[in-house]
């Protein structure tokens, strides 16, 4: 499972580096104990580590990769039965979307509202593969 969407470069404007149809995967998965003014409690910090590919078959292939975002979340222990993965896709798609809005603004600039002809840079699509 991945997601199908944009990824924009942080400079200002558009340019060839701005790219739609990029492949989002979660590569990585860091456990670490919450800890809490110096004290270590029940629950767990996950930090999901997304690589992003210009194509599937990029990702496929483990090659060109042109950027990474991640994203924490706590969790509880007894959170970690079931389709964890899963759980952390649909934990990260607005936060992918989010950030992707957030760099819209950026290279619109501030003011401006996002037309709908840009949504294809904030939009992510499912890929089940």
């Amino acid at each position: 499972m991945g997601f199908i969407g944009a990824f924009l470069t942080l400079d200002p404007g558009f340019n060839t580096s701005d790219l739609t149809n990029c492949y989002y995967i979660i590569d990585g998965l860091k456990y670490e104990p919450e800890t809490v003014g110096g004290v270590t409690n029940e629950n767990i910090v996950v930090t999901i580590i997304f690589n992003i590919y210009p194509t599937y078959n990029d990702r496929v292939l483990r090659q060109n990769l042109i950027g990474n975002i991640s994203f924490n979340k706590i969790i509880t222990r007894d959170e970690m039965d079931g389709n964890i993965l899963q759980n952390y896709y649909i934990y990260s798609k607005p936060l992918i979307i989010n950030n992707l809005e957030d760099i819209l603004k950026f290279k619109l600039g501030p003011d401006e509202e996002i037309p709908s002809d840009y949504l294809i840079y904030h939009t992510l699509t499912d890929h089940f593969n």
